[in-house]
């Protein structure tokens, strides 16, 4: 029995909005069409009776946005960002250079949902901005050498099932419109030895140069050609992602706004994108913004991406002198009042001094009974 492998395949969206509500937003673009693709095995040919196959697959099957999942396969509802319906297999999708239409390929309606995608990365994908999709799918090698069209080509792939696409995708390296371009085949953990003293050197030596940049292309998208062609501020994002656990977002920035330049990177709630500051003058706001959750939502945040910025607005409210009251934390204590004065008492007489007076007014009245009274 032929060994499963998993690959994923570019193409582009055909830019063109077919339908937009205030809930969804569909455009159809073609992810899979027959040719001949380098792949490290070889050279790989996807046939078009093959597609034809395995068009249904890709009915009702999800959208995941910007990078395939860390699995390979779509496991996690949070990575469902729409999904995939009306699929056809087309025999005359048009040829982009000879412009005529003989090309055979899988077409789909891409759906995404507004409540699960950012308005900023739908606005891309509308304007034209960002227009790359990638399939996730499984096959079998067929190893039996042949030609197409005047290329030759190593082996086959049979049995394909349609896992996945992710749309958009930050880069894609086929030329629009329409094509695809295998960027893996097999998943697999690849060790390093920490002796070395590059192991990641080491592993690219040991995978090969192709399969560890498509693997690595694959992953990280545009964030490995960023490193490798050394843009100092992508590299320091990705840096900052490594130390705080937040990843990058499309309406993130990846240096600081003009507004926050003075601001300290530890004083933002978002650090890695420079969003949510923190600091004494901004803080108070910020704790608004964390505890309202559509913010997440339009962000793209995960929820453990906000817990971890909702900790660390809420460490800086306390820092600066602010009482918060959190979700199943006990009000914040009032001051407490200062107790009623006391008037100060007036001194009593004694009884000696009660009796002093009494003698007094005793002989007062025999005085006045002994003087004579004249009218």
């Amino acid at each position: 029995m032929n060994e499963r492998k998993l690959g994923f395949d570019r193409a582009t969206l055909s830019g063109k909005v077919i339908e937009e509500t205030d809930s969804v937003l569909t455009m159809r673009a073609v992810i899979a069409r027959e040719l001949v693709q380098d792949y490290p095995e070889g050279k790989a040919y996807k046939p078009a009776e093959e597609l034809e196959k395995a068009a249904w697959t890709a009915e009702g099957r999800w959208i995941a946005t910007m990078q395939h999942p860390d699995t390979g396969l779509l496991t996690r509802r949070s990575d469902v960002k729409g999904k995939m319906t009306d699929v056809q297999f087309r025999k005359d999708i048009t040829d982009p250079k000879t412009k005529r239409p003989n090309i055979r390929g899988v077409d789909v309606a891409l759906t995404w949902f507004k409540d699960k995608n950012p308005k900023a990365m739908l606005d891309d994908i509308k304007s034209g901005t960002l227009t790359d999709v990638s399939i996730g799918f499984t096959y079998e090698q067929d190893n039996t050498p042949g030609d197409f069209e005047g290329q030759h080509y190593d082996f086959a792939q049979r049995n394909i099932f349609i896992d996945h696409v992710v749309a958009p995708c930050p880069v894609g390296r086929c030329p629009s419109p329409y094509c695809g371009i295998g960027v893996d085949s097999i998943v697999a953990n690849v060790s390093t030895d920490a002796e070395e003293e590059c192991p990641v050197c080491k592993a690219i030596k040991e995978v090969g140069l192709l399969e560890a940049g498509k693997r690595l292309g694959a992953k990280y998208g545009a964030d490995v050609v960023d490193v490798i062609r050394e843009d100092s501020d992508k590299a320091k994002q990705i840096d900052r992602l490594k130390k705080h656990g937040i990843a990058p977002k499309p309406e993130g920035h990846v240096t600081k706004p003009k507004e926050f330049a003075n601001i300290p990177d530890d004083e933002f709630a978002d650090p890695v994108n420079f969003k949510y500051p923190i600091d004494a003058e901004h803080v108070q706001a910020a704790w608004s913004y964390i505890n309202q959750p559509d913010n997440q939502k339009a962000g793209g945040y995960s929820d453990k991406e906000w817990a971890l910025m909702k900790s660390r607005v809420k460490a800086a409210m306390k820092k600066h002198g602010h009482q918060v009251q959190d979700e199943g934390e006990p009000p914040a204590t009032p001051p407490a009042t200062p107790p009623a004065t006391t008037p100060k008492k007036v001194d009593e007489p004694t009884v000696e001094d009660l009796l002093n007076k009494l003698d007094d007014l005793m002989a007062m009245g025999r005085r006045l009974r002994e003087k004579p009274t004249t009218f």
